[in-house]
């Protein structure tokens, strides 16, 4: 039980940091440091020795204080000027960008998601895809089986994972099961473009 708390803990914070390096930079692509305090130092080690306990595989942590770093550390692959794979972190950023959208009037929530794609739709519609939503998309709540999306991410890098995705079939009434699925987030940035005409990253 601790140890899932402490893995909470560490992905709220790194997913702040993340948040705050990647859209907080200045020009330069750096930020200003200031001292850090004792207790900043030691919540930082603490929860650096809290990751290494839980065998989790952390790279860096930055902390952030009105644009200033405050406490920070680098390690394993972690490196401040090296890129670095971000994996489930960018589904945040594309519910986010959905969140933009619908503030923006440009989609709703509750939109089907095959009136974004109507040329890319499969020979036989089942009903359970026609009442498809982007909520549904956003809670993975899709209703496909569970790793169906294994296909799709497992491509030959010809293949249309929109269509694809459409292809899967929905087991489960949308909404009424959850199922951790990648290719939904593929579909939220999808949208996005369909809907901005421009590339979420």
């Amino acid at each position: 039980m601790r140890t899932q708390t402490i893995k909470k803990v560490l992905c709220s914070t790194l997913l702040c940091a993340v948040s705050v390096v990647l859209f907080g930079q200045n020009g330069s692509g750096s930020f200003p440091r200031v001292a850090s305090s004792e207790a900043i130092t030691k919540a930082v080690n603490d929860c650096r020795e809290a990751a290494r306990q839980a065998e989790l595989d952390v790279h860096s942590l930055m902390v952030l204080h009105h644009g200033k770093v405050i406490a920070e550390f680098w390690q394993g692959e972690g490196a401040p000027d090296k890129p670095h794979v971000m994996h489930s972190v960018s589904k945040t950023f594309t519910a986010t960008a959905i969140g933009f959208a619908v503030s923006e009037g440009k989609l709703k929530v509750t939109d089907k998601v095959i009136s974004f794609f109507l040329d890319k739709l499969p020979a036989e519609v089942s009903p359970y895809l026609k009442e498809l939503e982007i909520r549904h998309l956003l809670t993975m709540s899709a209703g496909q089986a569970v790793g169906a999306d294994n296909r799709a991410t497992n491509y030959n890098g010809d293949e249309d994972w929109v269509k694809i995705f459409l292809s899967l079939p929905i087991v489960h009434k949308p909404g009424t099961q959850h199922s951790y699925n990648s290719m939904a987030t593929y579909m939220l940035s999808a949208i996005i473009q369909k809907v901005s005409g421009e590339k979420l990253i």
